[in-house]
Formats: structure tokens, C-alpha cells, sequence
């Protein structure tokens, strides 16, 4: 539909609607059948056109052109005489112009086709130009060649294509207002004709009806009466060329008697269409008005032109002032993108240490092809990452390639012991893997465990339903089957009774809590062992990290209290005072987790090098510190701009089809671009990306921590009494020692099924809905939280018959 060829053919059926319907009555064109075909074969393609570009163009579709396209080609059936037109062929009854007023609003209809479609005519405008301004490369910024915006062109041309591309759509967006001011004068002005009191000569009426009266009663007399209105229509534009007498059949007049030679002016005109006949009961004169009907359809075909040059003219000068004021600007300032990009490219490799020289090299090639747009989201997509990374804890640093003296240097700075090291997947993997001594894992059963493999790979999972001696079974199975173990068990004698030992070691260090006991440590650790499985954490996580993970889940509230940090901090514990009121309990929880490996009879990590051991204890002790609530929101935050830094990416990843979009591509990229951005959508490389990599582990553990909620209803229930009763028990201490009681721990004045709305929806539902983002594999978790948060609603209103108010507010919040 963009071709000169197509273009030129609807230029010409425009011409041809515009000015046919008038020039045929300029020309007394007296037959139908032409001007009918020629008409015809205009209507076709403009509907040919619309229905291509609404298939085609997904700008077009329900856009101010598409409905303008629309409204003017249905009109043009009141300019094709077998449809619903005017028969050239048939005088006219003056009786007809109400009806023709009616049909003004309609041709005023076709008007806005045409001037919709003359928005688009700049596009001639522009084509002159180009053929004017051939060589635009020595021109100023007021002189330009308007081309085509392919992706080819953006190669030639790569420093200016984005303010063309400005330069066009805001000029089109311009244009459309100025035809939608232009056209809506033009649709406004026939309203006031038609609603005013219909302006019509009735000397016409007046003379015929006395002309009729005077046959009727003195029929002797009625050529003196016909001379005398001859005389008086002698001097108009307009006047009657025959007059009979005779009745009316049927809404026909017959004619029983011509008079003739009454020394009438006007002859009969050659377009049937333009004589008028002007009649009583009795009588009837026509009218010669093919003057008239020509100066009418002059002054039409002159107010279209009008218009049409109007909304020219007006578009032509708002371009010109957009591309004085917008464009040329837009050029300078853009012009400076890609020496930002290239400087900002380079210090976020330094800083962020992603990519190595051959990286480099086709980052600035891909700068040479992209366009500025591109450019700049990749700019704040670096310096978000850069000013996550600075606004970090973690001091990510490739030290593979420094030296010795600069390493003590940053060990001076950092107060702790760097080592040279790149972060990467675990090396051994594979080697461990490889010479793993396999070992008989079966599956889980009922008898043996208290769970089958399909409850426990499902959220039904309830490790309430197991004794103290199946969890200890369940733990030992799951640490060691699951894959990581290859990164600390390589088959030696007594491995399997260490795992023991370190698990029932484990069981004892957990106190008798309601909540925080061995039951919510291996609920934990089986969750993670499900969350790691959907989100594919092999593609991005190693043997050593996942394994981490799992000592983690399973220690991260051994020793636990039964109270909160609040609480400890409250009372001036003796864990508050050691750790300065800093995550107290979390910080113990490392603490004695890491006495325990430190046993010889429970040293689950003896077999690693100093580097691995390090890396675990790192691991561990930043998952485990991450599960204190105040740490919540930060991650919540964290999570959503990690999605929203790698969003594209990670949709196209999530699509089973490539996304389309309407946004056309700035640049063409070349082969090698290609295959980086094919990369670059791999989530796993985003997930095993230094800076993200521990956020990751952290949120996987800390999910798993308050997954209760996500479960199926039995087991949310079931763990939501066991919370809250530990919550009651804090409380019973806080208010026997005098100190305030917090509201969630106060038995007498909690709803607990309120609490637990209020729970998930400002704590819970953030966090998963953000890792759903990021996985949406972990749907199911989603899922139940929404059916969760309805049977804790239906709960809440059959305790306390809530008002409708209070309903009504509870709904849109859950809602």
C-alpha cells in the first residue's frame, strides 16, 4: 500500500471523489452511467484500501483515519444514482431540497474522508521535496530530505535517523489536529443551514399558484398570467420554460394541456436533473435552474479546495515550526548520545565486571549501529545497575587478574581476607558429578517416610502429618538425593552417617516452639528443594550454592526462642546486647549452626578447599541474615527492579512466541548483535550474574520462610494457628513484664483471621508477585495466596458480621 504506484492509483480515485458529483453538473453531464461507474470504481478501491490497511497496520486500526475512511467512503452512496443518488436523468420537485439539506450532513461526512486524506497528501509535499533536495548531506537543519524510514536507511544515515523519525510522527500527529479543527469546521457549518428555516425562492410557489387560480376560475386568462410571470423571471439567473394544466395520479402530475408561445425566456436544460417542476392540484410549471445548481456546485467544488489547501498550508507551516523548534535541537542533543553511551558502557564493565574484551568490542559496534532510543534505554539500564551495585553491601570485584599487592590492598580496605577469584559457576561440578559414587535413593514412601513422592513435590505438603523420627528420614532423603550433594559427598566411607548425625544434631538445637521448631526447618528445606526445581536453578545456580541453600533452609532458626528481635531488643537479651540490636536472632542462628559444622561429627563441609568453605560460609550467613522481616521491603524492591532492569528479556524468555509489538526498530542489528541479544534474553544469565546471584539465594530462602501462606488451605491454616500461638505466647511475656504489648502478639485484642489478610496482602503477596515476575513458573504459589486470602475473608465475616462499610473496604483492599 506504500508503493509510488498504489499511491499515485488513490490519489487520483480521491481527485476523483472530491470533484466528480460537482463537475458533472458544471458540465450538464446528462446520463448516469459514467459518471455512476467512474464513481463506483472509487468507492471499491477506497474500501479495498481500508479494509488492507486494517489488516496490515496496527496504527491504522481504530485510528482518527480508520473511522474518517470509514464515514467517507459509506457516504459516497448519495453520489451513485442506482444506490441512493440523484437520477440526471429525472427532473427534480423543489419538494426534495429538505430532504437534500438532510443529505448535507452526510456529504459533509465525505468531507472529512477527504480531509483526513488530505492530512495524509503532506506525503506529496514531502516526495517534492525530496526530489527538490537530493543532496542534504551540505544543508542546514531547515533543509531536509524527507525519506522513507526503513532500517536500511538508518545504516547510511545513523546520527540523524531518530530525529527523523521525531520529525515524521510528530508532524503527522500535527497535521491530524489540524484536520480534525479543519474538518470539524467544515461538519458544523452545513448544521447551522439545517437547522435554520429552510431559505428557498417562494416566488416560484407564489407565481404558480396564482397562475393555477387564475385556470381554475378564468381559464381565458392563464396565458396573460403566464406572460406576466415570464416577464418577471426574464431578468433572473432562473426562470420557467413550460407550464400545462391537468390532476395528479399517484403522486405523478398529468399533463391534459401544454400552453405554448407565451413568451417565456428560459429552455429546456440539458441535464434533466436541473429542471425544476413547481405545481398546484390543477397545474404545473418547470423551472430552468441549471444556473443556480452550477454556481451551487462551483462554490462546493471551491470550498473543498479551500479546505484542503487550508489544512496543507497549516500542516506545512506546523511542521516547519516543529522542525525549527523540536528537530534541530533534538539533533545536537542526540548527537552527543553515543559518546555518552560509549563512556558509560566502558566504566559499567568496570564496575559491574560482566564482560570481557570480545564483549566490549561488540558493545561498540553494536553503539555504531543502534539508534539514540536504544541507546539511551541501554544507558539508564547501566547506570541502574551501576548505582545498584554501588548502593550494595557487596563489594563485587573481579580479582582473577590483580596481582598480589593490589589484593592485600583490598583486604586493607574491605577488613577482611580477599582472594584472587572471577565469579562463575562452581568449576568442580561436573568433576564431582562425574565421579559421584551413585548412590540407591528411592523414592519416598508412605510407610518409610510418612509422605509419597507426588504429596511431597505438591503444595498439599504438610510436615505436621510426620513424626519426629520421619523428619529426620525426610531430611537425611532430601539432602541426599538431591543433585547438589555431588559439590560435599564424593562417596568416602561414613558419609552417610555423618549426614545423620548432622541432621538429628540439628533436630535437638530447635526448642519445643510453637512455630519456630524442627517441623518449620524442614518445611523450609523441602521448599526450597521445590522452588529451586521450578525456577531451574540448575541453569544458574551451582551444586555448592544449591547445597548452601539447603544447610541454610535447614539451620537458619536453629536455637530460636520462641520471641522476635523486637522482643529481645525490649528486654536488653543477652543476644540483643551481643549483636548491638542488629538482626540479634539471626546472627545466632549463623552462630550455632556454624558450632555445629565445626564438630568433627557433623562437619558436612571437612571435604572442601578453604576457597569452596569460604564460599558456603558466605552463602549461608547472608541467606540466613536475610530472613530477618526488616530486610523484607529492601528485597521486595530489589526483586522489581530486577525485572523491571531485564523486563524485555525476561518476557520474551516467558513467551512461548516472539512478542510483537507496533514500536518499529530504530536499527537493523547485524549478525553478531543478533547472537548478543539472543544471549543476553537467557534468564539464567541474568540470575547467575554476580550482583544478582546472591539476591537470588537470599529471596529463595526468605520465600520459603513465609511460604506458609502460598500453601493449600489445610496447611496455611494449620501453620497460621501455630504462628499465631507463639505470637500469644511473646505477648503473655510482654505484658507479665509490664512492657507494651505488640498488637499482632495480643491474644485478647487480635482477629485472627483479619491478621492474616493483613499479613499477605502487605507482606506476602508483594514478594510472590515479584518472584512470579521473575519465575512464572512458581504460579501455583500465587494462585493459592488469592484463594488463601478469600477463605480468611469468608473467615473474618462469619466472626464478626462486619458492617457493609467495613465489607466494602476489606473487598477492594483484598480485591
Amino acid at each position: 500500500m506504500q508503493s509510488r504506484c498504489v499511491s499515485t492509483i488513490m490519489m487520483l480515485a480521491l481527485a476523483v471523489a472530491l470533484v466528480l458529483p460537482d463537475l458533472t453538473k458544471l458540465l450538464d453531464v446528462s446520463q448516469n452511467v459514467w459518471p455512476d461507474a467512474v464513481m463506483s470504481m472509487s468507492m471499491a478501491m477506497f474500501t479495498c484500501e481500508l479494509v488492507a490497511l486494517s489488516l496490515t497496520d496496527a496504527n491504522y486500526l481504530f485510528s482518527f483515519f480508520q473511522y474518517m475512511d470509514m464515514v467517507g467512503t459509506a457516504s459516497m452512496v448519495f453520489d451513485i444514482s442506482f444506490l441512493m443518488g440523484v437520477d440526471v436523468a429525472e427532473p427534480t420537485l423543489p419538494d426534495q431540497d429538505t430532504a437534500q439539506s438532510r443529505v448535507m450532513l452526510l456529504r459533509a461526512s465525505r468531507a472529512a474522508r477527504v480531509g483526513a486524506r488530505a492530512g495524509r497528501l503532506t506525503r506529496i509535499l514531502r516526495l517534492c521535496r525530496c526530489l527538490i533536495d537530493l543532496d542534504d548531506e551540505d544543508s542546514s537543519g531547515k533543509r531536509r530530505k524527507i525519506e522513507q524510514l526503513e532500517l536500511k536507511d538508518e545504516v547510511q544515515h545513523p546520527k540523524r535517523n531518530i530525529a527523523k523519525v521525531i520529525s515524521v510522527r510528530l508532524g503527522n500527529l500535527l497535521a491530524t489536529r489540524v484536520a480534525c479543527l479543519t474538518i470539524f469546521l467544515a461538519m458544523v457549518m452545513p448544521l447551522f443551514d439545517v437547522m435554520a428555516f429552510p431559505q428557498k425562492d417562494l416566488s416560484l410557489d407564489a407565481w404558480v399558484g396564482q397562475v393555477s387560480y387564475t385556470n381554475e376560475h378564468e381559464e381565458a386568462a392563464t396565458v396573460s398570467e403566464l406572460r406576466k410571470m415570464a416577464k418577471f423571471f426574464a431578468h433572473h439567473s432562473y426562470g420557467p420554460f413550460a407550464a400545462c394544466k391537468g390532476h395528479l395520479v399517484q403522486d405523478k402530475f398529468v399533463c391534459s394541456e401544454w400552453y405554448e408561445d407565451w413568451d417565456q425566456v428560459n429552455s429546456a436544460p440539458v441535464r434533466n436533473a436541473s429542471a425544476w417542476m413547481v405545481r398546484t392540484p390543477t397545474f404545473q410549471v418547470i423551472f430552468d435552474m441549471s444556473r443556480p445548481v452550477k454556481v451551487k456546485a462551483a462554490v462546493a467544488l471551491l470550498s473543498m479546495l479551500f479546505t484542503v489547501c487550508i489544512m496543507l498550508c497549516f500542516s506545512i507551516a506546523l511542521s516547519s515550526v516543529v522542525t525549527d523548534l523540536a528537530v534541530t535541537p533534538l539533533e545536537r542533543m542526540l548527537g552527543t548520545v553515543r559518546e555518552i553511551a560509549a563512556t558509560v558502557f566502558r566504566f559499567s564493565s568496570i564496575v559491574i565486571g560482566q564482560q570481557e574484551e570480545e564483549e566490549s568490542q561488540s558493545e561498540t559496534t553494536d553503539i555504531d549501529n543502534a539508534g539514540e532510543m536504544i541507546l539511551l534505554e541501554k544507558v539508564v539500564e547501566k547506570l541502574s545497575a551501576i548505582a545498584a551495585v554501588h548502593a550494595s553491601v557487596e563489594h563485587v570485584l573481579d580479582t582473577e587478574d590483580m596481582d598480589e599487592e593490589n589484593i592485600g590492598i583490598l583486604s586493607m580496605l574491605h577488613g577482611d581476607h580477599t582472594s584472587r577469584a572471577s565469579f562463575r559457576s562452581h568449576p568442580l561440578d561436573k568433576e564431582r558429578s562425574q565421579s559421584r559414587i551413585l548412590r540407591i535413593t528411592p523414592d519416598l514412601s508412605l510407610e518409610a517416610n510418612g509422605v509419597d513422592e507426588e504429596t511431597f513435590n505438591s503444595l498439599r505438603f504438610n510436615v505436621f502429618d510426620l513424626t519426629p523420627l520421619q523428619l529426620n528420614k525426610m531430611t537425611f532423603h532430601v539432602m541426599l538425593s538431591h543433585a547438589s550433594s555431588a559439590a560435599i559427598f564424593n562417596g568416602a566411607h561414613g558419609e552417610e552417617a555423618l549426614l545423620q548425625t548432622f541432621v538429628s544434631a540439628v533436630h535437638k538445637g530447635y526448642p519445643e516452639n510453637p512455630f519456630h521448631n524442627f517441623c518449620h526447618a524442614v518445611d523450609v528445606q523441602t521448599t526450597i528443594v521445590k522452588m529451586m526445581k521450578l525456577t531451574e536453578a540448575d541453569d544458574f545456580l551451582s551444586h555448592l550454592e544449591q547445597c548452601s541453600l539447603l544447610v541454610a533452609g535447614l539451620g537458619h532458626d536453629i536455637g530460636h526462642p520462641g520471641f522476635n528481635n523486637g522482643f529481645l531488643s525490649e528486654v536488653g537479651h543477652e543476644l540483643a546486647l551481643k549483636y548491638n540490636d542488629r538482626s540479634p536472632l539471626e546472627n545466632m542462628h549463623c552462630a550455632v549452626l556454624y558450632q555445629l559444622l565445626a564438630k568433627p561429627e557433623t562437619e558436612l563441609f571437612g571435604s572442601l578447599s578453604d576457597d569452596d568453605y569460604k564460599e558456603v560460609r558466605r552463602i549461608c550467613v547472608e541467606t540466613i541474615l536475610h530472613t530477618d522481616m526488616a530486610c523484607h521491603q529492601n528485597m521486595v524492591k530489589d526483586l522489581n527492579l530486577l525485572y523491571q532492569i531485564h523486563a524485555e528479556a525476561l518476557r520474551q524468555s516467558a513467551s512461548p512466541q516472539p512478542r510483537v509489538t507496533s514500536r518499529p526498530s530504530i536499527a537493523r542489528p547485524s549478525r553478531r548483535r543478533r547472537s548478543v541479544l539472543e544471549s543476553a534474553t537467557d534468564p539464567s544469565q541474568i540470575f547467575s550474574a554476580p550482583e544478582h546471584k546472591m539476591l537470588v539465594m537470599e529471596s529463595l530462602l526468605h520465600a520459603a520462610d513465609v511460604s506458609n501462606p502460598a500453601r493449600e488451605w489445610h496447611v496455611t491454616q494449620a501453620w497460621a494457628d501455630k504462628c499465631l500461638e507463639e505470637f500469644f505466647a511473646q505477648g503473655d511475656q510482654e505484658r507479665s513484664r509490664g512492657i507494651p504489648v505488640q498488637f499482632l502478639n495480643d491474644r485478647q485484642k487480635l482477629n485472627r483471621p483479619h491478621s492474616q489478610i493483613g499479613f499477605i496482602e502487605f507482606m506476602i503477596s508483594p514478594l510472590f508477585a515479584a518472584q512470579i515476575w521473575l519465575w512464572p513458573n512458581l504460579f501455583e504459589y500465587g494462585s493459592c495466596l488469592s484463594l488463601n486470602i478469600g477463605m480468611w475473608q469468608e473467615l473474618w465475616e462469619e466472626e464478626t458480621y462486619p458492617s457493609e462499610d467495613e465489607l466494602e473496604k476489606a473487598c477492594g483492599a483484598t480485591g
